[in-house]
């Protein structure tokens, strides 16, 4: 046990604050035999509290690969989930006004998992529970995510390069 993780029994991490839909979700996820770590985000659910630690951002991305799901409300949790081979579901903090495509929406549905996000403010805890339940049915293809990824990384080094001859000349 490391950290008071228990590495004998699946592990939930949730990058969620206090909120009503978390903590119904925590409760129904300890329930299901699983343990709750609270991860960079502070509540008053979880079970082993991470947050209170002070870990590197490269730990903290490395992190979500020894859960076995996550709730999270930030994109770059998602984004280390992908990166992890971790499922999950967002609870997006973000509203975009007269546009239901908010970063994280937009991102995910380029990885056909943008039903896997739900809208902060308006999810209950019965909802956020049925998506992650609908999430950890579903087998998970990480082989045309990572591909997916692999395309975005490409894509990310073309600009790149793009900027640095803009810059250097």
């Amino acid at each position: 046990v490391a950290a008071g993780i228990d590495f004998s029994r699946p592990r939930c991490g949730f990058i969620a604050g206090n909120c009503d839909s978390a903590r119904e979700c925590a409760a129904e996820m300890r329930r299901r035999g699983y343990q709750i770590v609270g991860i960079t985000t502070a509540n008053d659910f979880s079970d082993v509290r991470l947050f209170d630690h002070g870990f590197h951002p490269l730990e903290w991305a490395r992190l979500l690969g020894f859960m076995d799901f996550i709730v999270t409300e930030r994109m770059h949790g998602a984004i280390y989930c992908l990166q992890n081979n971790t499922p999950f579901v967002v609870l997006d903090i973000n509203e975009a006004k007269n546009d239901p495509d908010t970063k994280i929406v937009d991102m995910l549905r380029g990885f056909g998992l943008d039903r896997f996000c739900l809208p902060k403010a308006t999810t209950t805890g019965p909802k956020l529970i049925a998506a992650c339940s609908d999430a950890l049915a579903e087998p998970w293809d990480w082989g045309s995510i990572n591909a997916q990824r692999s395309r975005h990384r490409r894509t990310a080094d073309i600009f790149l390069q793009r900027l640095k001859d803009l810059v250097s000349g």
